[in-house]
């Protein structure tokens, strides 16, 4: 493989990589494909702890900022790839070594996710004023956490694990007590976005070595899927044949040169009318179908045989009734992790 040239950097790449790597044999190259694709990411960046978005054709020039949500399914796929039987004794070191990279400089950083220019901070493990806007932060903390304890076996990293899961936070709970609500405060329409803090949540009922860690986030995962059984009809709203444009140059009239991130948002929310107006069509999936893979996804992820019936029964028509051809932006990568989890469970049925 060219590296150089391979640059799968957004986050539906390591999306799929996380499911991809726990399949259960005959996708091994793929999964390595992707992987090391995601040690490009983490390569290409001059700042430790930054884990880009993305590559350029010439396989170096990207946006200098990252955020949690390219960080988390970066490390749960790096994470599981390492658990898996298929990895090498090689790979495994590797993936130990660049994760345990990632997460000391994180913790250097007061848990700040870098940029890789100064300005390009974004993202924190330790925000939220409140206990439902604290959530993913929670999640991401004991997740960090659990898994420098998990691949350091150092009691240091132990004692950080139990602190930062029981330490009172400044509106009273601690991140166990937020971790047992799960995402059952956060409004639908956030699914896409909240998938990775609930795979987390699955990834902590096994790796925490905290039984209180352990229960609580088997309590979130379970008010997560009932949350979001009701977001499972949701692609039945769609309505196609709406236009759709791959030129993206028509937003880059309201581009300017930015030096912070601040900036950065500004100039992105006055490009997006221009954008959809260009491509309706990506609005409409992403405010139906999408909803309906991120739900999916998430109530998979309980493992609950009545709620998987519930998924196969709600999701029954689709691809069929619409065609994946003839889609734009569904955000495949939900589509192919939800194949996952029935290929995983052994399923001989699968939506």
């Amino acid at each position: 493989m060219k590296t150089a040239r391979f640059s799968p950097g957004i986050i539906c790449s390591a999306s799929c990589a996380i499911c991809v790597a726990r399949l259960p044999g005959g996708r091994g190259e793929f999964a390595r494909t992707l992987l090391h694709g995601l040690f490009l990411l983490q390569d290409r960046a001059q700042t430790e702890g930054c884990i880009l978005r993305g590559i350029g054709a010439d396989g170096s020039c990207h946006y200098p900022a990252s955020s949690c949500d390219q960080v988390v399914p970066w490390l749960l796929s790096l994470y599981e790839f390492l658990r898996h039987p298929a990895s090498s004794e090689l790979e495994r070191a590797e993936c130990r070594e660049r994760l345990l990279r990632l997460l000391t400089a994180l913790q250097k950083r007061n848990w700040t996710i870098p940029g890789d220019i100064p300005g390009y901070d974004r993202g924190s493990f330790l925000s939220g004023d409140t206990p439902e806007a604290a959530l993913v932060s929670s999640v991401n903390l004991l997740l960090a956490t659990a898994v420098m304890a998990d691949l350091s076996g150092e009691a240091t990293y132990r004692e950080l694990h139990r602190r930062v899961a029981t330490e009172p936070l400044p509106f009273g709970k601690s991140r166990v007590q937020i971790l047992n609500g799960g995402t059952a405060g956060n409004p639908l329409w956030m699914g896409w976005f909240l998938t990775h803090t609930v795979y987390a949540m699955r990834l902590l009922t096994e790796i925490s070595f905290l039984a209180e860690v352990r229960e609580a986030a088997h309590c979130g995962l379970l008010c997560s899927g009932r949350h979001f059984l009701e977001a499972l009809p949701e692609w039945k709203r769609y309505r196609g044949g709406r236009e759709f444009s791959p030129d993206w140059r028509i937003c880059k009239p309201q581009w300017r040169p930015h030096s912070d991130c601040k900036t950065g948002e500004q100039i992105a929310l006055r490009e997006l009318p221009l954008w959809n107006g260009c491509s309706p069509c990506i609005k409409e999936e992403k405010n139906t179908i999408r909803h309906s893979l991120s739900a999916a996804w998430i109530v998979l992820l309980t493992g609950e045989p009545e709620w998987k019936r519930i998924v196969h029964e709600e999701l029954a028509g689709f691809p069929e009734g619409i065609p994946l051809e003839a889609l734009c932006d569904c955000s495949f990568y939900l589509l192919e992790n939800i194949l996952s989890e029935w290929e995983i469970a052994g399923d001989a049925e699968i939506v």
